[in-house]
């Protein structure tokens, strides 16, 4: 790298033996390093491998940026939706991680993980009938999830459904949620 700093292959290369070495901030560098090289030919595994380290270093706004970035390429990525939805989650962005977790569900209509990470969003934000319709499709795909019981409790005691808020809560307590 001494002699061609703008070798974008060399940076990969000793990103990759930085990240193996468990050097995540060195390895960060070099990545970066790459899809700064490569400006508009950066590929979406490069903004993958960055977007990744930083959202494990908790930057969540370079994360989005990095997401966002493989979104403009490629906007049928569920996985990219779904890597973005969960960093606006972190960052306390609900109404972007819900609208992420929408497209999720739009490109893949079969994944309870992003009906159950949206329902609770839902039910968070106070939108109890939304929530519930969501873990509800959730508790169908995991039926002995407690997390999911809990949150309906909380939705179905919200709209006062009290005999569903409590059937829910004791189904949390029998799956070890309470």
């Amino acid at each position: 790298i001494r002699y061609d700093s703008s070798n974008p292959n060399l940076h990969k290369y000793r990103g990759d033996l930085h990240l193996a070495q468990g050097h995540k901030l060195k390895a960060l560098y070099d990545y970066d390093k790459i899809v700064w090289i490569k400006g508009d030919k950066a590929t979406s595994y490069d903004y993958l491998r960055v977007a990744q380290l930083e959202e494990e270093r908790g930057n969540y706004d370079n994360a989005i940026i990095c997401y966002s970035k493989i979104l403009r390429g490629d906007d049928l990525n569920d996985g990219a939706y779904l890597s973005r939805a969960k960093a606006y989650t972190k960052k306390g962005d609900i109404y972007n991680a819900i609208a992420d977790y929408n497209s999720v569900i739009r490109l893949n209509p079969y994944q309870s993980s992003v009906y159950k990470e949206r329902g609770i969003l839902l039910v968070q934000i106070k939108s109890y009938r939304r929530g519930v319709d969501d873990l509800d499709k959730a508790l169908r795909l995991e039926p002995e999830n407690g997390l999911l019981y809990y949150y309906r409790a909380i939705a179905n005691k919200a709209l006062g459904r009290t005999e569903q808020a409590k059937f829910d809560y004791e189904k949390a307590k029998k799956y070890e949620m309470l």
